[in-house]
């Protein structure tokens, strides 16, 4: 009993959310936000890298000023 209630559920959460889509597709903001989208993430990645790449630079400059340190004594 308590698996046909649920998979009565899932059945009209999935109808819901099917129409819900339906209703969004044809909405202009809808339809910029679904092509900018991948953008947001190239973008996100980028700025990560940029930051993975800044950090290792820091390190290798910290790691050089150590060694010259070792060195001088």
């Amino acid at each position: 009993m308590k698996k046909v209630l649920n998979k009565a559920m899932s059945i009209r959460t999935i109808q819901r959310n099917a129409r819900i889509y339906n209703e969004l597709k044809s909405w202009p903001w809808w339809q910029l936000y679904t092509r900018v989208r991948p953008l947001l993430a190239a973008t996100r990645d980028d700025n990560e890298l940029r930051k993975k790449a800044n950090e290792l630079n820091q390190l290798k400059r910290e790691e050089r000023e150590r060694e010259a340190r070792a060195r001088k004594a």
